[in-house]
């Protein structure tokens, strides 16, 4: 009984919050004249908004339908199977659609495979990054309540800096993700433990040490998040690497640009990432980023340019992070170029003028109107699917 009222109490509310947005969507058009609805994330709206009679542009990041894993009992596997279906069929409902990513862009081919005919038409429209806080310089409070902040061992590290020692004293490699299994942290544990092993470490490093930093997302009140941190501690301590690698969780947007700014270079571990922001914060920071060769980082990183696009295995990357500590002006032209890069293609300015050439030609080329036909038509599905859904939860 309290799963079928789940599912009613759903579709109730979907289809009052359609109603809400036909009004919404009636007024935008009567008081402001809209020309273009940019729909984002989610497509089960897309009906609803054709009410406006404008053309609808949906930007698609990842198919929700993938997002959802653990589909092991019948009960999850009944409940998404209507939502994928509709997914799959509102998404077909927008007249353009675009992607953030050649990699998600052949994802969505793979996943919708009833839209063939709208897959050849989608374009790649990056994300805006908002990249004006690397460029304010932190202010000496910002610095010293950010610093607070770090672990213990990690401030004594910092000493050296504050003490008016060169920060060269120390590489610090630093890792940007949640705490999650699938953000592949532990391959920057094993790639630091390789680095420290290779037999002409002493000549790479001349003189100075070298730490990893795991800096990230960390909810407590998520199991995963607990149960993988438990996990990379008992990995450092089983390779011997105690005094080389510090955990920042949940840290300030401060301590991101702090972090940043005293880093070596940025290690980015995830594999075949949607997009991944990391890697265009650090090379606008200026800073080399050793990543995976998959996803997204094909796509924003520029080998051996902007950074290093490797193997997932620890010896690929100890082998890029070598090249960077050893070759201090290599670094710092490979910084140099992944700021320009990203200032070129992935700026908020990039962003906003690709977004108005696809905007101004589904504007001039919107010769159809769509009535309330349609948006009837868009319940009946809902209705359907949700009495779908109750006879199947009462076999």
């Amino acid at each position: 009984l309290m799963l079928q009222t789940l599912f009613l109490g759903t579709v109730l509310a979907t289809v009052f919050n359609s109603f809400g947005m036909q009004e919404t969507a009636s007024m935008l058009e009567d008081r402001y004249g809209i020309d273009v609805i940019f729909c984002d994330q989610v497509s089960h709206n897309i009906p609803i908004l054709r009410l406006c009679g404008r053309p609808i542009l949906f930007y698609c990041h990842y198919p929700d339908k993938l997002l959802c894993t653990d589909r092991s009992s019948l009960l999850k596997q009944l409940y998404r199977r209507p939502i994928d279906w509709l997914e799959e069929f509102t998404t077909g409902m927008a007249d353009v659609i675009v992607v953030n990513s050649e990699f998600t862009k052949d994802v969505f081919k793979q996943t919708f495979q009833t839209l063939s005919s709208k897959s050849a038409e989608i374009s790649v429209l990056y994300p805006a990054i908002e990249l004006e806080q690397f460029d304010t310089e932190l202010s000496q409070d910002q610095v010293k309540e950010a610093k607070r902040a770090f672990p213990l061992e990690l401030k004594e590290k910092l000493k050296l800096i504050d003490e008016g020692e060169s920060k060269a004293k120390c590489h610090f490699l630093l890792s940007i993700n949640r705490f999650e299994r699938k953000k592949n942290l532990s391959l920057a544990v094993y790639a630091l433990g390789v680095l420290l092993q290779k037999q002409d470490y002493e000549s790479v490093r001349k003189g100075k040490t070298v730490c990893l930093i795991l800096a990230g997302g960390y909810d407590p009140r998520l199991e995963e998040n607990v149960e993988y941190m438990k996990e990379l501690k008992r990995l450092v301590l089983n390779l011997g690497l105690e005094k080389h690698v510090f955990f920042v969780p949940s840290f300030t947007d401060d301590q991101r640009v702090l972090l940043l700014q005293l880093c070596t270079c940025v290690v980015y571990t995830p594999d075949k990432e949607h997009f991944g922001i990391v890697p265009i914060e650090a090379m606008y920071a200026a800073r080399p980023v050793v990543a995976v060769a998959s996803g997204g980082p094909l796509e924003s990183i520029v080998h051996e340019e902007t950074g290093f696009l490797q193997e997932q295995t620890p010896q690929a990357f100890a082998e890029a992070l070598a090249k960077i500590i050893q070759d201090e002006t290599r670094a710092f032209k490979i910084g140099v170029s992944g700021r320009k890069h990203v200032a070129a293609k992935f700026s908020l300015d990039a962003f906003a003028d690709q977004l108005d050439q696809v905007c101004a030609k589904m504007a001039n080329d919107a010769q159809h109107k769509y009535g309330p036909t349609l948006f009837f038509f868009s319940l009946v599905v809902a209705l359907i699917a949700s009495l779908y859904i109750y006879m199947q939860a009462q076999q």
